[in-house]
C-alpha cells in the first residue's frame, strides 16, 4: 500500500475512532480491532468525505488499524524505531497523543488491574413502613477491570456513595489529576514521538 492510501485509512481509522465506531484494545500480550456494526455504511462516508479514488474497504482498514497499533505499542514502551518510515511519522502525528501512550503504557505493563469501564447507578432509600417516604438518595459506582491479558472483564465491584462520599471521591481525583499533570509538566516533558530512536 502506497503512502497516500496508507494516509487516507489512517485518517478514517482517527475518524472512526472518535466517532467510537472503532476500537483499538490493549493487552499485555496482543492487541485487537474492535469495529461496529455500522462500519460498513460509516466508510462509505468516510470515502466521500476524505475524496477517496476508490471506496475504502474493511479488510485494508483493519490492516492499517493494526499498524497503528505496532506503532503505538513500540512509542508506548519506549522501543527503538530501527528506521522511521514514513508511516511511522504519519500515525505519531495523526494518532498518537500523550494521553493515547500513557493509557497503552498502562495496558502494556501495569502489574495491577485496568479500568475497562466505570457506571453508576442512583438509588433512593424509602422508608419500609411508608413506601411513599423518601428518606435519601445514593449512588452505586461500578467499577469493571481486567487483569490485561484477556477481553473478559476479571472483576466488577460495585460500591454505594453518599453525597458527600462521592465529593471526597471527586475532591482525591481531581488532587490526584493535579499531580499527575504537575509532573507532566516539571518533571517529564509531554512525550515527545521524535525522542524515540
Amino acid at each position: 500500500m502506497g503512502i497516500d492510501k496508507f494516509s487516507i485509512y489512517v485518517q478514517a481509522v482517527k475518524i472512526l475512532m472518535e466517532k467510537e465506531l472503532l476500537e483499538l484494545i490493549w493487552y499485555k500480550q496482543v492487541g485487537r480491532v474492535r469495529a461496529s456494526k455500522k462500519i460498513d455504511e460509516e466508510l462509505l462516508v468516510i470515502s466521500e468525505l476524505l475524496e477517496s479514488s476508490e471506496p475504502l474497504e474493511r479488510e485494508e482498514l483493519f490492516k492499517v488499524a493494526n499498524d497503528v497499533m505496532s506503532i503505538t505499542r513500540n512509542v508506548a514502551l519506549g522501543l527503538k524505531q530501527e528506521n522511521e518510515t514514513e508511516e511511522f511519522e504519519l500515525v505519531s502525528k495523526e494518532i498518537i497523543n500523550p494521553d493515547m501512550i500513557s493509557k497503552v503504557n498502562i495496558h502494556l505493563t501495569s502489574k495491577f488491574d485496568v479500568l475497562q469501564n466505570i457506571d453508576t447507578e442512583i438509588f433512593t432509600k424509602r422508608s419500609e413502613e411508608d413506601p411513599l417516604q423518601v428518606i435519601t438518595h445514593s449512588a452505586g459506582l461500578t467499577l469493571y477491570t481486567t487483569d490485561g491479558f484477556e477481553d473478559d472483564i476479571v472483576s466488577q465491584q460495585t460500591i454505594e456513595l453518599s453525597i458527600n462520599q462521592i465529593e471526597n471521591l471527586i475532591s482525591q481525583l481531581s488532587k490526584t489529576v493535579d499531580s499527575l499533570k504537575l509532573l507532566n509538566t516539571k518533571e517529564v516533558k509531554n512525550y515527545d514521538l521524535s525522542s524515540v530512536e
